[in-house]
């Protein structure tokens, strides 16, 4: 079986080579040196939780997107979309950055206004 940090690290690199970045300028975004990044994508080094902040600054993503279940790396070269297993849908970068935001939306809300959010949520769509 897989390590976790081997599947981190290719989680890692499949978000790096969606976004575009290389190795070095990831390293410029979040202040970590590049062959320490090598490193942890390829599953030889630990990683701190303050790292994976820092990758997930630089990289405009939430925390949760590097921590997410590991998306295969196949086809994650720039100007390829990344090879979907069953079931997933293609994810439009409208449709990503929007659900990016609403994450960081959950994530900085105050309990009355999940709450409400939820209520308003629950209304719109019949969700129960």
């Amino acid at each position: 079986m897989e390590s976790l940090l081997s599947r981190f690290g290719k989680n890692l690199r499949t978000v790096r080579k969606e976004k575009g970045y290389s190795l070095e300028r990831l390293s410029e975004l979040s202040g970590l040196d590049y062959s320490y990044i090598s490193s942890v994508e390829r599953g030889l080094k630990n990683i701190s939780l303050k790292s994976i902040e820092k990758l997930a600054r630089g990289m405009s993503v939430p925390v949760e997107e590097l921590l997410s279940e590991v998306r295969s790396v196949e086809g994650a070269k720039k100007g390829r979309k990344p090879r979907l297993t069953p079931g997933q849908k293609v994810e439009t970068d409208e449709l990503y950055k929007f659900r990016v935001d609403v994450l960081r939306i959950i994530r900085d809300a105050d309990k009355p206004a999940l709450l409400l959010a939820k209520k308003i949520l629950r209304d719109v769509t019949g969700w129960k």
